[in-house]
């Protein structure tokens, strides 16, 4: 199923980008590489499987492409991989929203942001204009917005709708953030020789971990979840990361 997703060209989708991002890790690297070239991807632009290619400067207080209001306030900085979970989700949805640049490096902005928006000071945060509701941490404002504005059409859905597949995305983004996320990071900075070793095999185990369990063509199968959402800016930067920094190359037993 991943091999004929990856050759069947759709124009620039978010499905096609992750599935060529997933498949880096789960085998196919010839074809995922080719697939990557032809969307165009890079980690500053998110792709709607609409067929919409959507910069950080196309979004602004004053201007919609379509003209309606804005329903949701998205306070973000460039390059968080957290804050482009929840740009991917609001263009997954097609929510209208208005991008807001929080710098929480410079004082004066973020003091306000922290008495108004996000008491830990971190991106992303939304705020709702349709209630007031102003919520934080990606993952929470991914369930929130899935829950509160899912479509009539299953396309729209990011969630199951049995209670064991919502636990079951949990869990792959429990791994991604408490076992993927920081074995990257550990090895990505490593200066230390003598563990570097072990740092890679940790990295492996975590990978390993998706590679037993993926279902296809999606981590959950057919549905494309708040799983893959949370997953592709993750598997961007280990991929860009690993190549550029360490020479990694994704273990032989993961490849076809």
């Amino acid at each position: 199923p991943t091999m004929k997703l990856l050759t069947r060209r759709s124009g620039a989708s978010l499905r096609c980008v992750l599935a060529a991002r997933l498949a880096l890790v789960f085998g196919v690297v010839t074809t995922a590489l080719a697939v990557q070239r032809t969307c165009a991807f890079s980690i500053n632009w998110p792709l709607s499987r609409r067929g919409r290619l959507s910069s950080f400067a196309c979004r602004s207080e004053a201007e919609l492409s379509d003209g309606q209001p804005h329903l949701i306030e998205f306070f973000t900085m460039d390059m968080c991989p957290y804050a482009q979970r929840t740009w991917i989700l609001l263009e997954e949805k097609g929510l209208p929203y208005a991008r807001k640049l929080v710098d929480v490096r410079n004082q004066s902005q973020r003091k306000w942001y922290i008495e108004h928006i996000n008491p830990l000071g971190k991106v992303p945060s939304i705020r709702d204009l349709s209630d007031g509701t102003v919520l934080y941490e990606s993952e929470i404002i991914n369930e929130y917005l899935e829950q509160k504005f899912t479509g009539a059409t299953a396309a729209a859905r990011l969630l199951p709708d049995d209670a064991a597949g919502c636990a079951k995305v949990r869990l792959w983004n429990h791994h991604l953030n408490n076992q993927l996320a920081p074995a990257h990071f550990t090895y990505l900075m490593n200066k230390d020789a003598a563990s570097e070793s072990e740092k890679l095999m940790a990295l492996d185990r975590t990978l390993q971990y998706y590679e037993d369990r993926i279902v296809e063509p999606y981590l959950m199968g057919e549905q494309f979840t708040l799983a893959d959402v949370s997953a592709l800016p993750f598997f961007e930067r280990l991929v860009f990361s690993l190549e550029r920094s360490k020479n990694y190359s994704i273990p032989s037993n993961m490849q076809i």
